[in-house]
């Protein structure tokens, strides 16, 4: 039987296919959709805030005045914004104060919150220089029970376990496994906080970071930068096997450009259409509560602010083209979950400057 076209009905058909489009890939009208950021490296500028260390000076941190930083969080969705020390950071000498920590989090507390990372020093000098003595193994304890005694940090990070400073060039490397990481896995499981770290995925630090998984399983990974590596091996099969075995490990995913210099396109999140993987699509399917969003952005610590709120533009159109059921968990319920923060209502998600 021969079927009769029906304009009229394809118009209804078309426009109602356009209606769907919208509800999956997000709002139309220009309103960014609102999610927490539990992944960022701010320098805040302002006479509020002590002066930087002779690290921050002699690298030019530029800062970002407060008021430009959070009009930046405003425009582009960031209710929650989480601060931490860049691995390179702690190891070349930074300091809290450098990026606002914890000074910034009693200023806004409902906007910014912050991860213990300055004492992580003495891990990293202790693990280049072989001085992972029992004295020192006592000091590295005491930082990290002081910092969790004071109730000013939602966590530790960013701690570089093999971190490369620019491509291809290793800069930190510390076993998963370590021995005090071992004992930062049990403190931080006692006050019920996540670590934050960055691990490019080779042979050897896998089995290391498994070993870690399962040395506490009340202690909380979070493994950064889910859809973005360096070398490329991190990719959503293995992140699914990791995952399928330790239910204590947690992503933040990094959108950057698939055409990224710095990334490997074989861990790209998105197709250059803007469709996201299948591979990555289907491992958010499977494990809808343990990912969140860490853009990694780094306002005031290189000049070009707009080279990085950029970033945040590209994470717009990455929530747009979840689907519905997705969008919330990883936009927001899963941070507030894994990072103990507010929760219920719009009271997150106040403005309190």
């Amino acid at each position: 039987m021969k079927v009769q076209s029906n304009p009229r009905l394809a118009t209804v058909l078309a426009a109602a296919g356009l209606i769907a489009l919208s509800a999956f890939q997000g709002s139309v009208s220009g309103e960014p959709i609102h999610f927490i950021n539990v992944h960022g490296h701010y320098v805040p500028l302002g006479p509020e805030f002590p002066p930087k260390s002779k690290m921050a000076v002699k690298f030019g941190f530029p800062g970002m005045p407060v008021s430009e930083f959070f009009a930046s969080m405003d425009r582009w969705g960031v209710d929650i914004f989480i601060n931490e020390l860049s691995p390179t950071t702690i190891w070349k000498g930074g300091t809290h104060d450098d990026y606002g920590i914890p000074n910034l989090s009693e200023l806004y507390p409902r906007r910014v919150f912050s991860l213990y990372g300055e004492g992580l020093r003495l891990l990293y000098w202790a693990v280049e220089k072989g001085r992972d003595t029992a004295r020192h193994e006592r000091k590295f304890v005491r930082l990290i029970e002081e910092a969790m005694q004071s109730g000013k940090y939602k966590g530790f990070g960013e701690i570089g376990l093999h971190h490369m400073q620019t491509v291809r060039r290793a800069n930190l490397t510390i076993k998963a496994d370590q021995p005090w990481m071992l004992k930062l896995a049990d403190i931080a499981a006692r006050y019920d906080v996540p670590i934050d770290i960055h691990m490019e995925a080779t042979d050897d630090t896998l089995p290391a970071l498994e070993r870690l998984l399962s040395h506490n399983r009340n202690n909380k990974i979070v493994w950064a930068h889910t859809g973005w590596s360096e070398l490329g091996n991190a990719t959503a099969d293995v992140w699914k096997r990791l995952m399928a075995r330790h239910p204590n490990l947690y992503g933040s995913i990094k959108h950057r450009s698939p055409d990224n210099k710095y990334g490997s396109r074989k861990v790209a999140l998105r197709y250059r259409d803007g469709r996201i993987k299948a591979d990555w699509l289907h491992l958010f399917e499977r494990f809808p509560d343990r990912f969140m969003i860490g853009s990694d952005i780094a306002p005031g610590v290189f000049v070009k602010h707009g080279n990085y709120l950029r970033h945040l533009k590209r994470m717009q159109k990455f929530l747009r083209r979840l689907p519905p059921h997705l969008l919330g968990p990883i936009a927001r319920d899963n941070a507030i979950r894994v990072f103990n923060l507010p929760a219920g209502g719009n009271s997150w998600n106040e403005k309190t400057r």
